[in-house]
Formats: C-alpha cells, sequence, structure tokens
C-alpha cells in the first residue's frame, strides 16, 4: 500500500510512505501441507533417480548454456517464461522459493523442436494447487515443446492464485539449469537466475459496441480490424444489429484455463455460476421500471460467443442480433464478487447497457426508393458533427429532407455538386441542429454547397438524439424536387442514427519539454499509444497532456470562435456548453482557478476514433509556471443547463502533483527485488519504484573487503523506470566472491532506495521476541529470545515507534549493550524513567545484522500520535490542525528536528482527519 498525502506550497510537499510487502506465505499462516512432495507426471521420470541431466542435440556446443527472462504478471492470469537453450535440449527451472514464499516448484522443459527456446507457461491461478490438473498449471507454448512437474514442495492445497503481497506486488525467485538433483532438490550445471514478478489484478472497463449483423467477429484479429475499420462502433444503441460486450479486466486468463468447459463462453458461464466472476443482466422497460432480473443473456446460447483477447486483457462477448430483448433497456455488469478468490480488495463493478434505438417514422412514400440517387445510412454520438454522403444521379443538385415533423426536426436541404464527382458530403452538427437558423449546423464538404436551407420544423432547443432510451435514428432521404408537401422524381432513403454522448474521466501524462514541436496533430495520439508518452500523477516534466475520456464535443469545438483548435476549445470550454479549467486547491489566499490561455495551452488534438480530447498544458508558463509539490486538478464538466446534458452527466477530474527534479525525488522510494547474487556478469537486478516512469536511475554498488576476496569491488549500471513503476537491468559482479557482501544504492536521481545484499545465498533473517509487551517508564529488566547466534554482542536500542516519534524527533532515546545466551535468549537493565507514554520500537543489532519489536511504556497511549498532538496544539485557537501547523512540521522535518515519518503522520491527520 502506498500512501500518498495531498501535498501543497504551504504544507509537506511529495511525501510518501511506502509500506513494505506483507510477509511470506508461511508468515501469514496462509498455508499448510507436506514440506515436500514429487508430482511428476513423465513415466520415464523414477523414484530412484538421484541426478537428472540434459541430453545435447546436433545443435550442442563446448559447453551448455541456458538462460531464464524476467517476467510480469498479474495475478491470476498466465505467465510465459522463456528459457533459452544452447547445447542442450532440456532444462530445469524453479519457481518461488519454500522459505520466502511459502512453496517452491520444479519442472523440467524440453525443447521438441529444436529453435533452442522454450516458453513455460504458469498459471498462476492455480499454480500452488498440487490438487489441481498438472496441464492447466504448466503447459509449453509450441505443442512440439514439453513441460513436466518434477517437484511440488510447501504449499499442496492452497485454492487461491499465486499472493501478491500488502503492496500489491511480490516477486518470485526463478531458477533455470542444465541439471537437477533429486535428493537436495538443487540445480546444477549451467545457471541462471532471474524474478517472477506478480501485480495485482484490475477491473477497468465495460462497454457496448455495435457491428453489422454480417460482420466476422470470430476472433480477436476480426474483432480488432472491425474496430480500427469503424466496422464495429463503440454504443449502446445498437437496434438489430450484432452487440459485442467488451470486458476489460486482468487476471481473468488462468481461471479460464483451470476451468472445464468446450467454449471460452461456456467456462466463462461456469465461472460466474461458481462466483468466481459475477456477469449479471437487469431488464427493464422504456421509463425505466425494471421489468426482469433474470438473465436476459445466456453465455451458452448458441447465438453467444466469447473471444479471449489474453494480451490485451479483454473478453469480447459477441451477441448476434435477438440474443437480447431487442425493444428494452439491458443493463449488464461485471464484478469479481467478494469471496472470489480473484478478488482485489479495492476492485471496482463495472456496467454498461444494450438500448433499444427509438425510429424516425420519416416520410410516407407513394413508392420504394429508386434511381441512382441514394443516401448512406450514418451514426454520430450526440453532440459530433454526422457525415452524410449522398448520391446526386444524374442530376447535379438534389434536394435532402433531414427528419420529420413527427421527430420535432425536420429540415428541407438543397445541395449542389459543384465538384462533378456525383457525391456530396453533407455534415451535421448535431449541438447545433436545433438552432433556429439552420445554417450554422449544416453545410457540404469541399467544393459542394448548399444551396438553400429551409427550417420546416424544430421543437429542440438541445442536441439532436435526445430519445427516451438517449439515442434516436432521424429519417434522411433525397430527391430529385421537393417542396414542402410534394417530391417529385428519383429519391433515396437512409437514417442518420444518433447515439448518447458520455462523459467518463481524465487522464494525465508527461512529456519531456524536448518533444514539445512533436505534439501536434495526431502525434500526440501516436505518442500516447506507442509508449513513448506515459501516463502518471505526478508530473516532473515540462509539458502536461491532459486526455479527456469525454464523447460528442467535436461540435461544440467545430462551432466555436477561433482560428487554431486550441482558440476553439478554450472558447467552447468557458462554460457554455462545456467547462474545462484547472485548479490549485491549496492556493488558501487567492483564486486557485488557473488561467488557460494560448501561451499555456500548447495544442489540442481530437481522436477521431473515440472523441477524446488531449490537452497539451505548458507546466512553465501555467499559472505563472507551476509550483513544486502543489497539486493541480484539471476538471471537466457538462452544465446542467448545456445542451449537450445527458440529465446523467457528471463532472470528471484528475489530480496531479508537481513536482522538479529535485521536488519528486526527495521523497521517492526504490525498492529491490532480491538480496543475493551470482558472483558473475550480467546480473540481473531489478525491483519498484514511486519515481515517475520514464526516470533514469543509476544504481551503484560497493562491496565489502573480506579475508577471501582479493579487494573490495565497485561498479555502477542503469535502468529505466517502466510505466507499471518497476525497473530492471543487469550489473557486473564478476569480481565478486561466494559470501562477501555489498550495498547497492541508486545513486541518482538521490532517492530512498538502498539494499544490503551478498554474493551467494541471503543471510537468514533475524527476529527478536520480548517476554512482555508492556512496560512502566521505570528502571526494569527487558529480556526475550531471539535467532542470533550464541554469544553474539548486541547493542539494544529503544526509539519511538513510527507514530509517535514526533517529540524525540526520532531519535535513539536509550541503548545498552548485551551478550546472546546459548539459547537465543537474552537480557538486559534499562531505565525507562522520564520516557512520555507511548509505542516505542526495540532493536537489536550487531555488525549490521537486526531485529525488533515493539512495547508500549506506561499507560494506554492516547489514541492520537504523539506528533499530532503536538502539532494541533500548535493550530490553537481551534482544535482541527491548520495549514500553519502543516507549514510547521514541513519546517520541523527539513530542518532535523523531526522524522520523515513524524511529518507524514501529521499531513495524515491534516487532510483525512
Amino acid at each position: 500500500m502506498t500512501l500518498r498525502c495531498r501535498p501543497s506550497g504551504s504544507s509537506v510537499s511529495g511525501l510518501i510512505v511506502l509500506v513494505a510487502l506483507a510477509g511470506s506465505l508461511v508468515a501469514a499462516g496462509a498455508i499448510a501441507g507436506p514440506a515436500a512432495g514429487a508430482v511428476a507426471t513423465d513415466a520415464n521420470t523414477t523414484a530412484t533417480q538421484t541426478t537428472e541431466t540434459a541430453t545435447p542435440t546436433d545443435r550442442s556446443t563446448a559447453d551448455e548454456q541456458v538462460t531464464i527472462d524476467p517476467v510480469s504478471v498479474d495475478r491470476g492470469d498466465v505467465a510465459r517464461i522463456q528459457v533459452g537453450m544452447d547445447g542442450t535440449d532440456t532444462a530445469f527451472v524453479s519457481i518461488g522459493d519454500v522459505d520466502d514464499d511459502g512453496v517452491r516448484l520444479i519442472v523440467r522443459v524440453r525443447d521438441g523442436n529444436d529453435d533452442g527456446t522454450v516458453i513455460l507457461e504458469a498459471n498462476t491461478y492455480n499454480l500452488i494447487d498440487a490438487t489441481a490438473d498438472n496441464a492447466t498449471r504448466f503447459r509449453a507454448a509450441d505443442d512440439a515443446d514439453s513441460v513436466t512437474i518434477l517437484r511440488h514442495e510447501g504449499a499442496h492445497e492452497y485454492d487461491e492464485p499465486l499472493p501478491v503481497g500488502s503492496n500489491d506486488a511480490r516477486s518470485y525467485e526463478l531458477r533455470v539449469g542444465t541439471t537437477w538433483n533429486d535428493t537436495s532438490g538443487g540445480l546444477g550445471g549451467a545457471l541462471d537466475r532471474t524474478v517472477l514478478r506478480v501485480f495485482e489484478r484490475s477491473t477497468t472497463d465495460f462497454s457496448t459496441w455495435a457491428a453489422p449483423t454480417d460482420a466476422d467477429l470470430d476472433s480477436v484479429s476480426s474483432i480488432r480490424s472491425a474496430q480500427a475499420d469503424g466496422l464495429m462502433a463503440e454504443t449502446t444503441a445498437v437496434g438489430d444489429r450484432t452487440a459485442v460486450l467488451s470486458i476489460q479486466a486482468s487476471g481473468l486468463t488462468g481461471a479460464l484455463r483451470a476451468t472445464n468447459g468446450s467454449t471460452t463462453a461456456d467456462r466463462l458461464a461456469t465461472l460466474s455460476d461458481g462466483d468466481v466472476v459475477r456477469f449479471s443482466t437487469r431488464v427493464s422497460s422504456r421509463a425505466g421500471n425494471p421489468v426482469s432480473s433474470a438473465g436476459a443473456i445466456d453465455l451458452r446460447s448458441e447465438t453467444t460467443r466469447v473471444v479471449a483477447d489474453h494480451q490485451n486483457d479483454t473478453l469480447f462477448v459477441v451477441l448476434e442480433s435477438g440474443s437480447w430483448p431487442t425493444t428494452e433497456h439491458v443493463s449488464v455488469e461485471f464484478a469479481i464478487p467478494d469471496e472470489s478468490a480473484l478478488n482485489a480488495g479495492s476492485d471496482q463493478r463495472v456496467s454498461t447497457s444494450i438500448d433499444p434505438v427509438t425510429v424516425d417514422p420519416g416520410p410516407r412514400f407513394t413508392a420504394a426508393p429508386s434511381g441512382p440517387i441514394a443516401v448512406e445510412n450514418a451514426s454520430v454520438v450526440r453532440g459530433d458533427v454526422a457525415r452524410i454522403p449522398v448520391s446526386v444521379g444524374n442530376g447535379d443538385r438534389v434536394t435532402v429532407r433531414l427528419g420529420s415533423e413527427r421527430a420535432g426536426w425536420e429540415r428541407i436541404v438543397r445541395v449542389a455538386d459543384r465538384d462533378d464527382d456525383g457525391q456530396i458530403d453533407l455534415r451535421v452538427n448535431t449541438l447545433l441542429a436545433g438552432d433556429a437558423d439552420p445554417r450554422t449546423a449544416i453545410e457540404a464538404t469541399g467544393e459542394d454547397g448548399v444551396v438553400a436551407i429551409e427550417a420546416q420544423s424544430n421543437d429542440f432547443d438541445r442536441a439532436l438524439g435526445a430519445g427516451p432510451d438517449g439515442h434516436y435514428a432521424y429519417a434522411v432521404s433525397a430527391h430529385e424536387e421537393y417542396n414542402a408537401t410534394t417530391a417529385t422524381g428519383d429519391h433515396g432513403a437512409g437514417t442518420l442514427r444518433v447515439d448518447q454522448r458520455s462523459t467518463d474521466g481524465i487522464a494525465i501524462h508527461s512529456a519531456p519539454r524536448s518533444m514539445a514541436g512533436e505534439l501536434t496533430g495526431d502525434a500526440s495520439l501516436d505518442a500516447i499509444d506507442d509508449g513513448r508518452i506515459v501516463e502518471s500523477q505526478i508530473v516532473g516534466q515540462e509539458l502536461i497532456l491532459v486526455e479527456l475520456d469525454a464523447t460528442g464535443l467535436g461540435g461544440a469545438l467545430a462551432a466555436a470562435n477561433g482560428s487554431t483548435p486550441t482558440e476553439r476549445f478554450l472558447n467552447a470550454t468557458d462554460g457554455d456548453p462545456v467547462s474545462f479549467g484547472v485548479e490549485n486547491p491549496f492556493a488558501f489566499f487567492d483564486d486557485p482557478s488557473v488561467e488557460l490561455t494560448t501561451s499555456n495551452v500548447t495544442s489540442v488534438v481530437r481522436d477521431s476514433e473515440t472523441g477524446h480530447l488531449i490537452v497539451v498544458l505548458d507546466a512553465t508558463t501555467l499559472d505563472g509556471g507551476l509550483t513544486d509539490g502543489d497539486q493541480y486538478i484539471p476538471e471537466l464538466s457538462i452544465p446542467e443547463e448545456s445542451p449537450l446534458s445527458t440529465g446523467a452527466d457528471r463532472s470528471v477530474e484528475e489530480p496531479f502533483e508537481y513536482g522538479d527534479s529535485s521536488g519528486i525525488n526527495e521523497s521517492a522510494i526504490v525498492m529491490f527485488d532480491d538480496r543475493s547474487y551470482a558472483p558473475e556478469a550480467e546480473q540481473p537486478i531489478s525491483g519498484t519504484t514511486t519515481l515517475p516512469p520514464g526516470t533514469e536511475l543509476t544504481v551503484g554498488v560497493e562491496s565489502d573487503l573480506t579475508p577471501e576476496s582479493e579487494s573490495a569491488f565497485l561498479t555502477e549500471t542503469s535502468a529505466v523506470v517502466a510505466p507499471d513503476g518497476s525497473w530492471s537491468t543487469t550489473i557486473d559482479l564478476s569480481e565478486g566472491v561466494e559470501g562477501q557482501r555489498f550495498t547497492a544504492d541508486v545513486v541518482e536521481p538521490d532517492s530512498v532506495g538502498s539494499v544490503d545484499a551478498v554474493i551467494g545465498e541471503a543471510p537468514q533473517e533475524t527476529s527478536v521476541t520480548p517476554d512482555r509487551s508492556s512496560l512502566s517508564p521505570e528502571p526494569t529488566t527487558l529480556s526475550g529470545t531471539s535467532t542470533f547466534d550464541p554469544g553474539t554482542q548486541v547493542f539494544l536500542s529503544l526509539r519511538p515507534s513510527l507514530s509517535d516519534r514526533a517529540i524525540y524527533g526520532g531519535l535513539t532515546v536509550r541503548q545498552v549493550e548485551t551478550t546472546i545466551g546459548p539459547d537465543g535468549d537474552w537480557a538486559a537493565d534499562v531505565n525507562l524513567s522520564g520516557l512520555d507514554s507511548g509505542w516505542y520500537k526495540l532493536s537489536l543489532g550487531s555488525e549490521g545484522t537486526s531485529a525488533s519489536a515493539e512495547y508500549r511504556i506506561g499507560s494506554a497511549p492516547d489514541p492520537e500520535p504523539i506528533a499530532v498532538r503536538n502539532y494541533r496544539r500548535a493550530s490553537a485557537p481551534t482544535d482541527a490542525i491548520q495549514p500553519s501547523a502543516v507549514m510547521d512540521a514541513k519546517g520541523d522535518y527539513l530542518t532535523g528536528a523531526i522524522s520523515l515519518e513524524s511529518a507524514v503522520t501529521v499531513m495524515r491527520a491534516y487532510f483525512f482527519g
């Protein structure tokens, strides 16, 4: 769990507390079972075999080599572990460590197609469950290769996915070797090692798409192609088309693989029946009244199929027309129940709907459409600009009738084909279509032109499409000649379907100023898509990209005054019909609104496929230059009186924190995955960090000088922070020797990142257990047990614990020396007189190794930490903590008077109570 306190210019800025990973499965008591056991499924594996060795193939070299690549996966998904082999066709892979993780698995992989690589697929959903079908736990990605489980140590019947720990991420050791000793369980021969990093899964989105009934939607590639080509459009107004429900959720791949079923749809239905996931529907009448809560969609129906895009964590539920009550509103919800093993604790429920389309009855024709005049059907999101292609036939002019009197909106438009290409593209701005002057909303593109427009009927003061279901299909017809009552000659007919718009959210991206010239037009979209610009709520660079996840804003931009997209955006979002702004909530004595102008909004780009807007802000000119550590909140809203308002519209905001190169790094934390490494070149080293994605880390290593080593060694390496906060690289430890200790520090940028490590196996963790947990403030004897070696001289130190440090500034208040007894026992006389009541941390340390426990001294502690009590008193005359107290805490921390933890405690009390 990461706690980020809301910073400001007048409070502690950018302080982050990173709570360490939860203990291992063993420490948590979450697993049980025999210490070891073989689960071999290969008939050629015998009980008497002590060492398995690889068999060279015709591509053998003098030395066998194996490699294993680091891999990241969401909890519940299938990890793809790449094992490289040279000079051998067999390797042995171990996953996890019994002492650290509570489980260790040994599998043998064989390269059956002799290409030097095996992709080992490990299912994190049931990896630990030895009772599960082995074929669903491990398999080779290539059918020519093979995988055999040889041993399962530790937990045997753990029926949950691989755990991730309290900070939603955990690393498991991966090792590979060319030999395996069945007796000792160790790998030998050529070796390599890395980590399997498991992150918490998530459920992010649920949306409805519509496609023609004859569209090919049987595979991931066909669905993605339909999306890219515009054949499949995102809309809840499906009508009589094929509906596609898109569920964006990670961690489902393993559950689907582990579940019985003849099809993916059948397996998803089984998971829903078993409360692993929940796929539910509710049918309502057009008036919104519930009709039925029964399953309106049958996942096992022959007209329903599920296509899994595992690479993009998406499930597509494809529903043929008629698979649901097409005349009613169908609400669909996807969730991970609380009782499910996949529940992430903060998992969200996502929902969408399938709505019927209200159809304009249109004009009554005495004959069917005939001749070369034709109208193509068109669709548009409410508030956007529709494009209606019209074929003019043999002439150069036609009259187009839009809507009807019964629809409450009707326009008669005479258009001219001036470029003689036989077609006119008519553009209809659905935001302005109801204006009294129809010329503001309807135009022809290119050289073609609108000759005349007549408003026949107009009952609208809002954007088109406000049908009872939020969607409406307007009749469109084109005629050789037409007046208010009579049409003559050939004619064609079609529809203009207007779907409901939405306001869904905001995403913050950051980019270096060097990209300023690139972030125009579609380049901003391309930079986000290809990963050159990453999403981050802590922005330390000079360009901030605010992505507005809202549809139906195209008409407002088209109608606004201005010669550039930026000018039109600023004019369209000043409150009518859209409101967009940025505020600094901690500008206590000033206007919190940040003025947006063409000098600080450098560009605005609209994604034609999604309707999203990308607003590029220049942090060096925004608000006179953003203040380091302050929080800024972009907000987008559709006022209730706006013609775009849907009635159910909402304001969306997404805060970001600005920090310069020093402001971010003061509070940044870098974590390391491992504490033991081999004395070889190119050793993998990795971890996670709170630094912004794209930050380059420089990791320096300094070793101890030991009798066994000729000298100490110094080396360094670099890594770049990935979008998920992880980092990985390799480092040269070839000068080290077995047992030599070293320290790895992040030296650039300056941050809280360090680990004490060792060449070879990591030292055993030490622990201390006191005999008592509550003490009186008087002379006393402290005693207990520990895992220190007998005879070890240790220093016993006492200091206030995390929440009670302010009164002593985090300093040691008592320290004595003692000797560990023959059974790890210890005792020391300590005078506790004069110490304030509260929680204290006891540490026993010796030669860089330490262990700790907590005591409570005095009466039951005040429910409020000492730090908070002190600064609450500084806030007089009121009882509540005031901004001045937060400023005092910041000043005290910067001068060293109090600890970082105490400053964070004060901030937490100020912002969260």
